[in-house]
C-alpha cells in the first residue's frame, strides 16, 4: 500500500504536483470549473495577448491536456474588445455553456464537445446583449432543467438584473420583462456574482450593492418572489466603511440556502432557511466568520459535499484558502490544518482560487491564478479524506511492514476476509466508511495480540459499490478500498 495523505493536501496524480498553470505566456486567470461525467475538468476564464479573450481548457482526470478539446485542449475566443469569462456550463449533451462580459454587452459563447463554436446557438455560436441597447455586464450562470440559461449581471442603471435565454440562443421575452428579470437593487457600483435554481425552480442571486450584500430571489417567471423575506430581497450591511460581497450561493438538497462571501475582511458563510430567515442550526445564529491569518480572507466558491460538509475557496492575504466546515458550521479538524489549508505556489508572489468543484471521487478542484510576475490561469486538485493506501506516521515509518490489511476477495459478493498484522500488542478498531470517508459503521474494537488475524466481513444490506476499510490502533492506521459488486 501507499502512503495516505491528509484530507486537504494537494493530490499529486494530478500533473504530478497538485496543480497547472495554463496560458502562461501573459496574464490570465480561471474563474469558473465544472467536472464532466466522464472525469474530465473544464475551467473557463481569461486571456490577453493585447486584448482579453474568452479562454477554456479541458482536463484529463490525471491533469494532463486533453488534446481532443479546441485547440490542443485549450480554447480562445476574441468576441470584441475586452472579454471576460466568469462561468462555464454543462449541459446534459455535452456542450459547454460560457458566460461573461465583452466590452460593454453581456457574452454567451456555445462550445460543441470537442471544443469548437456552436454553429446552432445565436450566430456562429456567440450571443452578445446590451439590456435596452445600453452597456451591461453579465458575472454568473445557471442552466434550467428545460435548457434555458440564466446570466445574471447589471445594466447601465447598476441594477442587479438576470436575463433569460432560449438553448437556440433567442432571449426569452416571456421572462421579466421582455426577458429580464430587474431586481430594485442598485448601487454604485452594483454586481450579481452568482446564481443557483432552486427546487422549485425558482431563482436565488448573490452579490453586493456599493458596501451591502444581496441576496435575491425571482419566481420562475422573472419576478420579486415575496414569499422569500416578505419582498424577495435580503441586504445585510456589517460595516458602513469596509467592502462586503455575497460571490457564491447554492440551495441545500434540504432547500437551506448557503451563500459565500466577506465581510469585516473575513472569510463568511451564511444559511438561510427557504423563507429566508436565518437558519439558527448553522453556527447558532446562521452567521459564520473566520479570520483565517489575520489579514483580508475573501470566500470566492463554496460546494456541498455528499456528505453535507461545506468546502469553500478564496484567497487569504496572498495565499489561496480552501476551509472545510461540518453541516452546523463548525470546523472540521479532520481536514488540513484544523479545518483548512493555506495554498502558495513556489516562487510566486501570490495563489488564489476562484471556483470550486467536487468530483465523483471526493476530490476538490480550485480553479484560480498564480501571479508570478502576473496572473496565470491554475487549476488545483486536492485530497477530500484520503487516498487509498496506508499512512503511517514518520516514526512508524520504518516498521510498516508490521502493519498490513488486507481484503480478500475484492471485489466481493456477499463475505470476505479481512486479513491484518500486528507487531506488537494493540486496541484495533476498524470501521466501514463509504467512498467520502463518512463513517457508517464500526465493525469490531478490542484488543489484539501481535501476530496475524482474520475478520469476517459479511455485507449484509450494503449496496454495491465502493467502500474503505480503516483500521487503526492507538499510534496508526491503514485503509483499504473494498467493492461490493
Amino acid at each position: 500500500m501507499g502512503a495516505l495523505a491528509q484530507a486537504g493536501s494537494l493530490d499529486l496524480t494530478f500533473n504530478s504536483v497538485g496543480y497547472d498553470l495554463n496560458f502562461t505566456n501573459h496574464y490570465s486567470q480561471a474563474f469558473s470549473v465544472l467536472i464532466q461525467p466522464d472525469g474530465k475538468m473544464v475551467a473557463a476564464g481569461n486571456h490577453t495577448d493585447g486584448n482579453f479573450d474568452f479562454a477554456a481548457s479541458r482536463y484529463n482526470p490525471d491533469g494532463s491536456p486533453d488534446i481532443s478539446f479546441a485547440n490542443n485542449g485549450n480554447f480562445l475566443e476574441s468576441i470584441g474588445g475586452d472579454d471576460w469569462c466568469y462561468s462555464v456550463l454543462l449541459q446534459p449533451d455535452g456542450r459547454l455553456i460560457m458566460t461573461g462580459t465583452s466590452g460593454e454587452r453581456i457574452a454567451v459563447v456555445r462550445l460543441l464537445t470537442d471544443g469548437t463554436l456552436d454553429s446552432s446557438f445565436s450566430v456562429n455560436g456567440i450571443l452578445t446583449i446590451k439590456i435596452d441597447n445600453k452597456p451591461s455586464e453579465g458575472r454568473c450562470a445557471a442552466l434550467q432543467p428545460d435548457g434555458k440559461i440564466l446570466v445574471g449581471g447589471q445594466d447601465d442603471e447598476d441594477e442587479i438584473v438576470v436575463i433569460r435565454i432560449a438553448s437556440d440562443g433567442i432571449i426569452d421575452s416571456s421572462f421579466g420583462v421582455n426577458g429580464v428579470a430587474y431586481s430594485g437593487v442598485t448601487g454604485s457600483p452594483s454586481f450579481c456574482n452568482s446564481i443557483t435554481i432552486d427546487h422549485d425552480g425558482k431563482i436565488v442571486a448573490a452579490g453586493y450593492a456599493t458596501n451591502n450584500m444581496v441576496l435575491i430571489r425571482f419566481n420562475e417567471e422573472g419576478f420579486a418572489d415575496n414569499t422569500f423575506d416578505s419582498d424577495g430581497i435580503i441586504i445585510l450591511d456589517y460595516d458602513n466603511f469596509i467592502h462586503e460581497a455575497l460571490n457564491s450561493v447554492l440551495v441545500q438538497p434540504d432547500d437551506k440556502i448557503l451563500v459565500g462571501g466577506s465581510a469585516l475582511n473575513d472569510f463568511l458563510l451564511l444559511r438561510f432557511n427557504e423563507d429566508g430567515s436565518a437558519d439558527t442550526t448553522f453556527s447558532q445564529d446562521g452567521v459564520k466568520m473566520l479570520d483565517i491569518n489575520g489579514g483580508q480572507d475573501f470566500i470566492h466558491g463554496i460546494a456541498l459535499q455528499a456528505d453535507g460538509k461545506i468546502v469553500a475557496t478564496g484567497k487569504s492575504e496572498d495565499n489561496l484558502a480552501l476551509m472545510r466546515l461540518e453541516e452546523d458550521g463548525s470546523l472540521d479538524n479532520s481536514f488540513g490544518n484544523g479545518g483548512g489549508v493555506l495554498t502558495s505556489v513556489p516562487n510566486s508572489n501570490a495563489t488564489k482560487g476562484n471556483a470550486i468543484a467536487l468530483q465523483e471521487d471526493g476530490k476538490i478542484v480550485v480553479a484560480g491564478a498564480v501571479d508570478s510576475g502576473d496572473f496565470k490561469f491554475t487549476v488545483f486538485r486536492y485530497l477530500s479524506d484520503f487516498a487509498t493506501g496506508s499512512f503511517f506516521p514518520e516514526e512508524q515509518a520504518i516498521n510498516n511492514t508490521n502493519f498490513q490489511l488486507e481484503i480478500v476477495p475484492n471485489p466481493l459478493a456477499t463475505s470476505a476476509t479481512i486479513r491484518f498484522h500486528l507487531g506488537k500488542n494493540s486496541m484495533v478498531k476498524i470501521e466501514l466508511l463509504n467512498v467520502y470517508g463518512a463513517k457508517i459503521k464500526t465493525i469490531i474494537e478490542k484488543d489484539f495480540s501481535e501476530g496475524n488475524h482474520l475478520i469476517e466481513f459479511r455485507k449484509g444490506d450494503l449496496p454495491g459499490g465502493v467502500y474503505f476499510l480503516k483500521l487503526s490502533t492507538q499510534s496508526l492506521f491503514s485503509t483499504g478500498k473494498m467493492i461490493i459488486r
